[in-house]
């Protein structure tokens, strides 16, 4: 990265979020849910991080190409976590948001 140029801080953290999310695709094809579960969980956290300095101009195309790939890649984690996150939609003046419903499994289970 170059000291205050936020277009190497974007291409650097992109390729770091790539680089770590195929690592985490390789986890996943031999079987290793929770190397790729937390590979994925960086690489979710590098593609927020690489549009971090991207919003002087809102417009950037990049920082909601960034935020997507971040939220796919979440996503992908969050259905090795076991067990898997529920995925909602939460009603809110007349739009939905998204979330996130982590269970600590069985209900059974004293917590």
């Amino acid at each position: 990265m170059v000291e205050g140029d936020d277009d190497s801080w974007y291409r650097e953290w992109s390729a770091t979020a790539e680089w770590v999310l195929a690592r985490g695709e390789e986890a996943l094809a031999g079987g290793h849910r929770t190397s790729a579960r937390d590979a994925f969980l960086r690489a979710a956290n590098y593609f927020r991080t690489s549009e971090f300095f991207l919003h002087g101009d809102p417009g950037d195309p990049r920082i909601r190409a960034a935020s997507g790939r971040g939220v796919t890649t979440f996503r992908r984690a969050a259905e090795l976590f076991t067990p898997a996150a529920e995925f909602l939609e939460i009603p809110y003046e007349g739009v939905t948001l998204p979330g996130y419903f982590f269970s600590c499994g069985a209900p059974s289970r004293a917590r």
